[in-house]
């Protein structure tokens, strides 16, 4: 539905979405992206935001060793609003606790290049995410957030040498 931008149709999907697993924080980043919202919408979307850190927090404190609700946490965040410096302390904590290898390196510096992008960093969002894409070549997904982080990069750099420079 968000392809053919029906909005409504989009909306009502992802409410059920959610419903099913409300600890989905993918589906909470697409009601918090989706166009064409109200203010009720949006303030709704972000309680559950809030909701699903406080259950990833609770996670956290009961099982502190276990890197998945560190990296949710990060994820949710950075592809929201919130504490993005909490979210880059958070992420670099589920790379620490990493058991899951390769791939669940591949993942987590992902979020971490997410994290500093939402951050303004965009340098370290770049650095991290190829370091993720070199893990895993093969995800589009990646690929095309990398892009993302490059293109932030360059148009800052394109900025700051167009800047005149200051006055003394």
């Amino acid at each position: 539905y968000e392809d053919e931008k029906d909005w409504k149709r989009a909306r009502g999907e992802l409410e059920l979405a959610i419903k099913f697993d409300p600890k989905d924080a993918d589906v909470l980043i697409d009601m918090y992206r989706l166009p064409e919202t109200d203010e009720k919408w949006r303030n709704a979307v972000l309680a559950r935001v809030r909701d699903l850190c406080k259950t990833f927090e609770k996670e956290i404190e009961e099982n502190p060793s276990d890197a998945s609700a560190y990296n949710q946490w990060a994820w949710l965040i950075s592809n929201t609003e919130g504490d993005y410096q909490q979210a880059i302390r958070y992420s670099h904590r589920s790379l620490e606790l990493n058991k899951r290898g390769e791939s669940g390196a591949a993942s987590f510096l992902d979020t971490l290049g997410r994290c500093y992008y939402a951050a303004g960093d965009y340098d370290n969002a770049v650095k991290y995410e190829r370091e993720a894409v070199a893990k895993v070549n093969y995800l589009q997904v990646m690929q095309r957030q990398l892009a993302e982080f490059e293109k932030a990069l360059a148009d800052k750099n394109a900025g700051a040498a167009k800047a005149p420079a200051k006055p003394n």
